[in-house]
């Protein structure tokens, strides 16, 4: 009797769903960070979908959406299947949806899928795997990051799914990727990186996922979609985790560095400027140097940003720190050493690099000496009796002093006016042969020098003087001849 009933109970469930207008095909459980694809399917002549934009705190994306018409003894019949997309990162529930079916409206079922905690995927024919060189780093310390990546040789892969990975809290470089390898009948290949952690504490490297896409060979030899049906696959690999510890305060360098530093005169005129080189140079986190400032007062220091060239030597990251400096000041002054400290990490000990101090000598230009003069109040006044002699003038000869005036008044501006112009001529022309006759950027910067803070765009080209080494003299020579003819910069009169 119980098995008369269970099986009217099933037949009686097979043909609901076989009659029902609305179904909801969705999976059961999902892995972290995997897409979550259902789809609503309806039957009838006028279907109308709800506009689906949330599942619980999810947004929806539109997976598209398919249709098809059947004819069954005149009858004509249409279903619509909807999909939508969506990224959970917990348990979620699938709620009911009306959808509109020949003005009837009709209720999806609910469904709850189940997250999935990501292990390791067990395979005979295929292994993902990662490893790092240390589990117990220092925050800003090298680390090696590999991915090996294994599948047997007589597979039929169609193509690979994968993206790079985020590496969260961790500084990542990656490096150049090996070719395939066959080995003891699997094909390896592995990816390398460096790491850097961000920040101490305890910091995971989930796992890493590859789609593999093999041809379905479950159709048969003869099959028509032999040739183009795929199969994926998911492939996990294994989970790392890593203690980071934290640096000494205040330190931020991690490695073995060294520092040097030049100057390119240590006595200059008022108005010349020193040139000063900065280098660093190492094996660690050298990213991490911020930009070095010179304290020195009552001077006026021009920087360029830094420069930082990367590179990896016996497998360990580095790089080199360059920094440039044109100081200008009137009177004696001293570079003060700059100082670097790191963290060695073989002796696990504070170290401090630093370079030497230089003081510079400005040697003052003479100026003249002007004494103000003053009458002394005890000297006796003289006084001078004039005798008035009254001369009558006519009204003619009036007229002709206030014309010769006139014209004498005249003639001494137009001689002034010339005067000066040829003076500003001369002077122009001087500065301008001083320019065209430097054969080099020392000898223009040693003429040029003297004119800073008069305009903006001078001044760039008097800094670029001494920063720039692939420098096009010629070009910079005119570029400065034209700055003070156009804008008739003070430095003629």
């Amino acid at each position: 009797m119980d098995k008369i009933k269970l099986f009217l109970i099933s037949l009686l469930f097979i043909y609901s769903t076989l009659n029902a207008k609305v179904t909801l095909k969705a999976p059961d459980s999902f892995y972290s960070g995997d897409s979550v694809v259902f789809a609503i399917s309806a039957s009838g002549n006028n279907i109308e979908f709800p506009n689906i934009t949330n599942i619980a705190t999810y947004p929806i994306q539109n997976g598209g959406k398919s249709s098809q018409t059947s004819i069954i003894n005149g009858k004509r019949s249409q279903s619509i299947t909807q999909r939508y997309i969506f990224y959970p990162t917990s348990d979620v529930t699938i709620p009911s949806f009306n959808i509109s079916v020949d003005g009837v409206i009709e209720k999806t079922p609910t469904k709850t899928i189940k997250k999935l905690k990501v292990e390791k995927t067990d395979s005979k024919l295929y292994s993902l795997d990662i490893k790092t060189d240390k589990t117990d780093p220092y925050v800003g310390e090298e680390i090696k990051f590999e991915l090996i990546f294994r599948y047997r040789e007589d597979l039929q892969i169609a193509g690979l799914d994968f993206s790079k990975p985020s590496f969260n809290r961790f500084w990542a470089k990656e490096l150049t990727a090996q070719k395939p390898i066959s080995k003891n009948g699997y094909i390896e290949q592995k990816l390398n990186y460096i790491l850097f952690a961000q920040k101490s504490g305890i910091l995971n490297i989930e796992p890493l996922k590859i789609i593999v896409n093999t041809i379905d060979n479950r159709y048969g030899s003869y099959s028509f979609f032999s040739s183009g049906a795929t199969r994926s696959t998911p492939i996990y690999s294994n989970k790392i985790k890593l203690d980071v510890k934290p640096l000494p305060d205040g330190i931020k360098l991690i490695g073995d560095f060294t520092i040097d530093s030049t100057i390119n005169k240590n006595s200059i005129d008022q108005g010349e400027a020193v040139s000063y080189k900065l280098t660093i140079k190492g094996r660690g986190n050298i990213d991490d140097i911020d930009e070095v400032k010179l304290p020195i007062s009552g001077v006026t220091i021009y920087e360029n940003r830094s420069k930082k060239d990367f590179d990896i030597v016996g497998g360990n990251y580095g790089g080199v720190y360059q920094k440039s400096y044109s100081i200008v000041g009137n009177n004696n002054f001293t570079i003060p050493a700059v100082e670097i400290k790191y963290f060695d990490i073989n002796s696990k000990t504070i170290k401090a690099i630093k370079t030497k101090s230089y003081n510079i000598k400005v040697k003052t230009k003479n100026k003249k000496v002007v004494s103000l003069e003053v009458e002394q109040p005890n000297e006796k006044i003289k006084t001078k009796t004039v005798e008035k002699e009254v001369i009558t003038t006519t009204d003619n000869q009036k007229l002709l002093w206030f014309i010769i005036g006139i014209s004498t008044g005249i003639l001494i501006s137009f001689i002034f006016i010339k005067y000066k112009y040829r003076s500003i001529k001369v002077v122009e022309n001087r500065i301008e042969k001083e320019i065209k006759k430097a054969n080099s950027k020392e000898q223009l910067l040693k003429i040029v020098i003297g004119y800073i803070d008069i305009d903006k765009d001078l001044d760039k080209i008097i800094l670029s003087l001494d920063s720039k080494d692939d420098l096009n003299i010629k070009n910079t020579k005119k570029e400065i001849i034209k700055i003070i003819k156009d804008k008739k910069l003070d430095i003629l009169f």
